[in-house]
């Protein structure tokens, strides 16, 4: 006990007899050490340190949230995570941003809100997903900019493939889209009319075999044109 009441009479005696003992009494500028650059390098104190690394605007670490330009819609991570990557949002929040993982200049990791990483479907197909909790090369995807524009870019994946947004549109739709083209609708109506005139009871789906029953499947709009004229 008496061996730290030692110390810390010597330390009280140490602060008084120091020149700046009279600092709270003065209107005097406090001094101290920025650590910043010390213990973490942190571009905005010191830019010149990233002159030399291409894409220097996408760190580690960097949320980015990514909208169409085409349908002007978020990329989104269904449920934060665990689940499908879409296309479809009108504005974005937490499941519409995306952390990255650098790998290289080019090359990235999308980390989700949950923490899971972006990656193609393992079982194939045309969707990506948002499931694992580490990254492999199917969670590796390239980011190529814009010459023109750095801002706008296209996103590679790992099978050669750029993502898009997969669209679709109405039959009854006079202006589709591209690739889509429109008098669908017509061409339609003629098939449902042939068969009928032929005695044809239905449509096979091209990717069953042919049974004893023809299943037709169509959206609810096609469904209520046709029973409403009676093809069937």
């Amino acid at each position: 006990m008496e061996y730290r009441n030692y110390y810390f009479y010597f330390l009280l005696a140490l602060c008084l007899s120091c020149p700046y003992s009279n600092l709270f009494a003065q209107d005097l500028p406090y001094k101290a050490v920025n650590l910043g650059n010390w213990l973490l390098t942190e571009g905005w104190m010191l830019p010149s340190l990233f002159d030399g690394i291409l894409n220097k605007d996408l760190l580690d670490g960097t949320q980015v949230q990514l909208l169409s330009t085409k349908f002007q819609t978020y990329l989104s991570a269904e449920n934060g995570g665990g689940d499908v990557i879409v296309a479809n949002r009108g504005s974005a929040s937490g499941w519409e941003t995306f952390r990255l993982w650098r790998v290289n200049d080019s090359s990235f990791n999308f980390r989700v809100f949950n923490k899971q990483f972006v990656g193609l479907n393992n079982q194939g197909g045309n969707k990506i997903f948002a499931v694992l909790d580490s990254p492999s090369n199917q969670e590796t995807f390239q980011i190529i900019r814009n010459n023109d524009d750095p801002l706008k870019i296209r996103i590679k994946a790992s099978n050669g493939l750029f993502l898009q947004k997969m669209i679709s549109y109405s039959s009854q739709d006079t202006n589709p889209p591209k690739p889509f083209v429109g008098g669908s609708l017509a061409a339609l109506d003629n098939a449902f009319t042939w068969a009928q005139n032929h005695g044809m009871k239905g449509t096979r789906d091209g990717y069953l075999e042919w049974g004893d029953s023809y299943f037709i499947h169509t959206s609810d709009s096609l469904c209520h044109r046709i029973l409403g004229e009676k093809i069937w």
